[in-house]
């Protein structure tokens, strides 16, 4: 699954200490690929312009240390840490790795599924949830309502959206319980 999330690198059209630059920034071995995805290329801003970079840990990484981090401080370069093609969550973005807080989180959680449950909710003592991750074989935990992580009888990866949790030795279960799904 693509990140919505996306790092806007914007040209400033300066050099350091103020003087006007009108060449385009090259960004050199920048990996730009997803997770799971070498592609480490050299990467222009265009003088006057942007370019969009998908959000993963490598990205996030560049921006809050690494060679974005050094054109932002330099001043050549604004990042922007933003959601789709509109929506900007990090405006502060003058001191590298400013106000990132909110993209760590969609990676750190982006792979995550939690359903709260009941009694009711079992069919046959079999709890299905219907994840959306887009993944077959995941981590499943499941709480009880005393907040304690508790090892189901069986789980069944049943399809990239849909985990099976057999809860048959704990029948009936008492109180919300919860399922938690991670990519």
């Amino acid at each position: 699954m693509p990140s919505p999330f996306y790092v806007r690198l914007t040209h400033t059209g300066v050099f350091p200490g103020g003087r006007p630059n009108r060449n385009p920034i090259q960004i050199p071995d920048l990996d730009t690929g997803l997770e799971n995805q070498l592609r480490k290329v050299p990467v222009y801003v265009p003088y006057g312009g942007f370019i969009d970079i998908p959000l993963s840990s490598r990205s996030l990484l560049s921006v809050s240390n690494g060679a974005i981090a050094g054109f932002v401080a330099a001043g050549m370069l604004t990042s922007h840490v933003s959601y789709g093609s509109a929506s900007t969550i990090d405006n502060d973005s003058t001191v590298p790795g400013a106000r990132i807080a909110d993209a760590l989180d969609f990676l750190l959680m982006s792979g995550t599924f939690q359903q709260a449950f009941v009694n009711a909710d079992l069919v046959a003592n079999v709890l299905t949830v219907v994840h959306g991750l887009g993944n077959q074989y995941n981590i499943v935990q499941v709480y009880d309502d005393t907040n304690k992580m508790i090892i189901p009888d069986q789980v069944s990866a049943v399809g990239v959206n849909t985990t099976d949790i057999d809860l048959t030795s704990f029948s009936p279960i008492v109180g919300t319980w919860y399922a938690v799904i991670r990519r």
